[in-house]
């Protein structure tokens, strides 16, 4: 998405605005500006696009960040000019003006010692522009009258034309000033409202969202980050609420409603809530867009650590308040949500990380192996329903008590494969939602690759395996590099068992060889219960591979094991212990 500018207007001389554009843009941008909003001061760099005068009067009815910061007048017009036609121009400008009750204007009057760069020349004057003005128009308009003198091809070092760009940083960042005041005072008033039968959540939207992408064109992107805070808040606060029956009117709209798409979070697109239709808007969509406008936020501040545990935390609490709304969708659709919800906010992580990035590098890396670990989770549950894998109870549901109950899968309902019907709705619903007045992002768009990559995977088998081990080994790396050593060996311990479970000799040897190194890492850091868990799991698999003197090892500490093992299950090793020492003695004899 292009770098939105604060616009202004321009008016008069084209010839005075061409000559002095690129440096007043360059003087503006340049120079740091004090922002007074509240209590705080800011430091921001004034960034301006300029549209033609009347081109501008077609954005004022738009909304409010559309509409011009200030209009400018230009003239180089002496005596004969302001005469003959300049005064009839500034009439009808003024008259415009008035008509939308517009005050933030200025009329610049240039002099230029060299008339050789201007089309038209005129004598000296003898009479102010401002004068001439305060006799025409009132004295009010001289206090927005400036006059500079300049050498055409050499704007930049005359003392005069500083003090004209300086007057119009200062207009600027007042009519900012009083936009900001007046979109936050119309953003309190909704809010107030939020428990009376008349409130508007759509409407309370609109209006943080036109706050927030003010404070995006002045660069106050943790006022931003803080307005689309507030909104998921409010929201979810009375969400939750009705676990305690508390419900307010606004709120029975997202109850039992259909979800009839599930693309992810559509972080490439700019799509806002005037694009989606109050009476069709779900939970997740609702959701989905708040979060967009948040994360748009954090990647301008280039945080990539905030962004990662924002959205790993939203992804899960959103999950939760699809099973408290008792939202209605497909087998599946929820999983594939947040599936490709994590593969976004990953994409996202990865351009907001700075080249010069000073965050500490194990904070990131552990938020990131936590998004790695969420997606493999439900990568795992996309194979199960695609009948790839097993239902293995040990994978499937690991984040059951985290909220994940409102899946199919993760509820405990039947978990049946699914047919080629439901299949082509899973991929049809992950499609991206489009919108017409959506525009493209800085951030790549992966709606297309995840729909096929969608199909891959519910289709195709050694195409699902690839992608689980790559998400294994990126959820392993991810962990490390966060010195989260545990969740690395809890994830190759996952993937060891699902080696395991595929059944190839090949991957059961490299199984063995991950479930034999997790032990030794639990043993040694003093996870005795999970090094006892991985030690049964790595009997079976040795007793699989045919591996008599690893399992008569394995055997011989499980019968030995006596506080995280049943009285039942020691005497089955041992005596498995003494088949397997049978057996061996029976080879070597």
């Amino acid at each position: 998405m292009a770098k939105k500018k604060l616009a202004v207007s321009h008016a008069g001389s084209q010839g005075v605005f061409s000559l002095v554009e690129q440096d007043l843009l360059k003087q503006l941008d340049s120079h740091h500006t004090e922002l007074m909003y509240g209590h705080k001061s800011y430091r921001v760099n004034i960034d301006i696009v300029s549209h033609p005068f009347e081109v501008a009067m077609g954005k004022m009815d738009e909304k409010p960040t559309n509409q011009i910061m200030l209009h400018i007048f230009w003239t180089d017009a002496e005596t004969e000019a302001y005469r003959g036609h300049v005064k009839d121009q500034l009439t009808v400008w003024f008259e415009k003006l008035a008509k939308h009750s517009c005050s933030n204007y200025l009329v610049i009057h240039a002099t230029f010692q060299d008339k050789s760069a201007i089309l038209h020349k005129f004598s000296v004057t003898r009479t102010s522009m401002t004068e001439r003005i305060r006799n025409d128009f009132g004295s009010h308009r001289a206090d927005k009258t400036i006059t500079f003198k300049a050498e055409s091809n050499n704007i930049a070092s005359s003392q005069s034309w500083l003090i004209a760009v300086s007057k119009i940083r200062d207009s600027i960042i007042r009519s900012v000033t009083l936009k900001l005041s007046s979109l936050e005072k119309n953003v309190n008033l909704i809010r107030d409202s939020h428990e009376e039968e008349d409130f508007s959540l759509f409407r309370y939207i609109e209006a943080k969202e036109n706050l927030t992408l003010l404070y995006e064109l002045t660069g106050l992107y943790e006022e931003g980050y803080r307005s689309g805070e507030e909104v998921l808040s409010l929201f979810r606060q009375y969400v939750f609420n009705l676990r305690q029956c508390q419900i307010v009117p606004w709120i029975e709209d997202f109850i039992e409603k259909d979800i009839t798409n599930w693309s992810g979070l559509s972080l490439s697109s700019d799509i806002s809530i005037k694009d989606l239709a109050p009476q069709q808007v779900n939970s997740i969509q609702l959701c989905s867009l708040i979060f967009r406008r948040i994360a748009h936020q954090l990647i301008a501040l280039q945080n990539p650590r905030d962004l990662a545990k924002k959205g790993l935390s939203f992804l899960l609490q959103t999950v939760q308040e699809c099973a408290i709304l008792k939202a209605k969708y497909p087998r599946g659709a929820l999983v594939v949500w947040v599936y490709i919800a994590c593969i976004e906010i990953l994409e996202a992580v990865k351009r907001s990380s700075p080249l010069n990035n000073m965050d500490v590098p194990e904070a990131l890396a552990v938020a990131k192996g936590q998004l790695y670990n969420l997606a493999r989770e439900k990568l795992y549950e996309l194979g199960t329903l695609a009948g790839h894998v097993g239902d293995d109870s040990e994978q499937v549901g690991e984040r059951k008590e985290q909220g994940g109950g409102a899946d199919t899968v993760l509820s405990g309902e039947s978990c049946s494969v699914l047919s080629e019907e439901e299949i082509d709705v899973l991929v049809e619903g992950s499609k991206p939602f489009s919108a017409s007045s959506s525009s493209s992002s800085s951030l790549p768009s992966l709606g297309s690759s995840i729909t096929a990559d969608l199909f891959k995977l519910l289709t195709d088998k050694s195409f699902f395996h690839k992608q689980y081990i790559d998400l294994c080994q990126l959820s392993i790396v991810s962990f490390k590099q966060g010195l989260w050593n545990h969740h690395a060996q809890m994830i190759m311990m996952r993937q060891a068992l699902y080696l395991r479970h595929r059944g190839l000799q090949s991957e059961c040897l490299n199984a063995e060889t991950h479930l034999r190194d997790v032990c030794h890492a639990y043993s040694t850091q003093g996870w005795h219960r999970l090094a006892t868990y991985t030690r049964v799991k790595l009997c079976d698999t040795q007793r699989h591979l045919g591996l008599l003197d690893r399992e008569l090892a394995t055997c011989c500490h499980l019968s030995t094991e006596a506080e995280h093992i049943t009285l039942t299950d020691r005497q089955t090793y041992s005596q498995r212990l003494v088949e397997c020492v049978g057996l061996f003695n029976t080879e070597k004899g």
